[in-house]
């Protein structure tokens, strides 16, 4: 009998583990592998003091969340025992909430397209120069391999009360998080500069103030502005990579206007079959004048030319400019006929005249005896625009051309719904440099189309390029919403005010905006907010206007009324 029951007991030792169970705790403790580097931790550019070290596992930075907390300025309690930590925000996320997002959104935004932006550089670098020039050190490579102890499981992680659904661990007496998996939650942006071995932590203006911006106001008016800069740079690089991509001359850094001259005439000194002669006959500030002029021998090769030839030549010679020279250089200038000096003062003097304007060029062909090139080959623009905007702000497009007697319609299809999901101006840019690439091979072109997105899931963005001008009933309407998320409500005290913006065209490059208030001006509200009120509502208001203006590139005006269409201000 004694005998059979330690049987059993054995038995029971060797099975009971093997069978599942509840009621017990689900943590564990787990040796893992982590790279350490004496990273420092930085909040709005304040080191954190006495931070424990973050390190890098499964390729996420780990960051001590009591440390990131308090840098944070978060009230933060921390049960070991429970294995719990619990973040206050002491109600400053519950604040502002619909700015805070927004703020983050843009910060997110404008890390990412900085990355990009780094990235194209040193693409370009390597193009121009062979290699890199961006001095960095690979902290990571130099970091060191530690394998530590740390307990997963059971660890939980509050914010304001509520349990936030990632995975942590517990070591060295602290909960150690993703980074990136708790950023969402506290609206922030973390960057890790590897140049330093830093890890940068931008608060977006609201669990820590921005030193230098007052306001969310300010702040986010700061941030649209860059994200649309990073647009109009990332589109530039993309432009100049393709150009030193295939313009096919040796790389040369230019410093002076006889080295440019030079060059030009030894490298990009031929128009189709025709031996040209460039001179830059003037030069001041960022201005350049180029006199261009060829022998009267070759007069017949010149007729044969057709106008997109001549536009090429000079684009790839202002593109070279750009590149080799000085990326803010204009250039204006002549293509003489033969049989004319360049002191006459004759209105036949000059085949064709170039400008710049915008960063774009404008052509004069009155005297060229060259004629349009009113053949359009679809399949030819088509595959210009898929070798020349092929990709924008790292989102891939292929065209698809038609033709109707001298209607053109372009179908572009992006390979990703994350455009249409995008920021006004990324879309606005796009078309912009679309239209820019069209107008170089057909300046008076008028051109129809849509953006298409997979699998339909999005309406098509429809759009008109005409007079080098953008039209599209659909993106003037995303500018109203924009105006409306953006720009539809300010306070005084404690009053808030609601206003709806709605935008007529008036011509080419003439808008109308009328701003209607959700209130009266017999409202005991409006009447208190006095000329304080007023003065905020014009502010706001104008920064509406300065915002469709830049979007759109047109002249902007505006009346204001009250919910009863009384005039507030003009």
């Amino acid at each position: 009998m004694y005998k059979k029951i330690i049987c059993i007991i054995i038995i029971l030792a060797i099975v009971f583990p093997l069978l599942p169970t509840t009621g017990f705790a689900t943590g564990y403790v787990k040796e893992i592998d982590a790279e350490f580097s004496n990273m420092e931790i930085q909040v709005e550019g304040k080191k954190i003091s006495n931070h424990k070290e973050p390190f890098i596992y499964n390729d996420d930075i780990w960051v001590p969340l009591k440390d990131l907390g308090r840098g944070l300025g978060l009230n933060v309690k921390f049960n070991k025992n429970k294995k719990s930590i619990f973040l206050d925000s002491k109600g400053k996320l519950k604040k502002n909430i619909d700015k805070s997002t927004t703020s983050y959104q843009r910060g997110y935004e404008i890390e990412t397209k900085e990355n990009i932006k780094h990235d194209l550089e040193d693409e370009i670098d390597i193009l121009e120069y062979g290699k890199n020039f961006r001095k960095t050190e690979d902290y990571i490579k130099k970091s060191k391999v530690r394998n530590i102890k740390v307990y997963f499981g059971d660890v939980k992680i509050y914010l304001d009360k509520k349990s936030l659904d990632f995975e942590g661990f517990m070591y060295n007496d602290d909960i150690y998080v993703p980074i990136d998996s708790i950023s969402p939650y506290l609206y922030i942006t973390p960057t890790y500069k590897s140049e330093v071995n830093l890890l940068y932590i931008d608060a977006n203006g609201l669990l820590v103030k921005n030193k230098d911006y007052s306001s969310f106001d300010n702040l986010l008016g700061f941030r649209e502005g860059q994200n649309y800069l990073l647009d109009i740079q990332l589109a530039q690089l993309e432009k100049r990579k393709e150009i030193v991509g295939s313009l096919k001359i040796p790389y040369k850094k230019l410093t002076t206007a006889k080295d440019l001259e030079n060059y030009l005439n030894n490298y990009l000194y031929k128009l189709d079959d025709i031996p040209m002669k460039l001179e830059i006959a003037s030069h001041y500030g960022n201005w350049i004048y180029l006199d261009i002029d060829f022998s009267s021998s070759r007069i017949r090769n010149w007729d044969k030319l057709q106008r997109r030839d001549v536009e090429n030549w000079i684009w790839d010679i202002y593109s070279a400019i750009l590149s080799l020279y000085n990326e803010d250089t204009s250039i204006y200038g002549a293509i003489r006929n033969p049989y004319y000096s360049k002191y006459s003062h004759s209105s036949r003097k000059n085949y064709v005249t170039f400008d710049t304007k915008n960063s774009d060029l404008y052509f004069d062909f009155t005297n060229s005896g060259l004629k349009k090139d009113s053949n359009i080959n679809p399949v030819y623009l088509a595959e210009i625009l898929e070798k020349n905007l092929n990709k924008y702000n790292n989102i891939k497009f292929e065209y698809d051309v038609e033709t109707n007697g001298d209607d053109i319609y372009i179908t572009t299809y992006s390979d990703s719904n994350d455009f249409a999901n995008g920021h006004i101006y990324t879309k606005m840019g796009y078309l912009k440099r679309l239209n820019w690439e069209i107008k170089k091979m057909h300046p008076d072109l008028e051109v129809n189309g849509k953006i298409v997105f997979p699998n339909d899931k999005y309406e098509p963005i429809k759009f008109n390029l005409k007079d080098n001008r953008i039209r599209s009933v659909d993106l003037l309407k995303e500018t109203e919403e924009y105006l409306n998320t953006r720009y539809g409500f300010f306070s005084y005290g404690r009053y808030d005010f609601g206003l709806k913006y709605t935008i007529h065209e008036e011509g080419l490059d003439n808008f109308r905006i009328i701003v209607e208030g959700d209130f009266s001006v017999s409202d005991e509200q409006w009447i208190s907010a006095g000329e304080t009120g007023k003065q905020i509502l014009t502010d706001k208001v104008q920064n509406a206007i300065d915002c469709c203006a830049s979007i759109w590139n047109t002249n902007v005006s505006t009346e204001i009324v009250d919910k009863n269409q009384v005039p507030l201000r003009q």
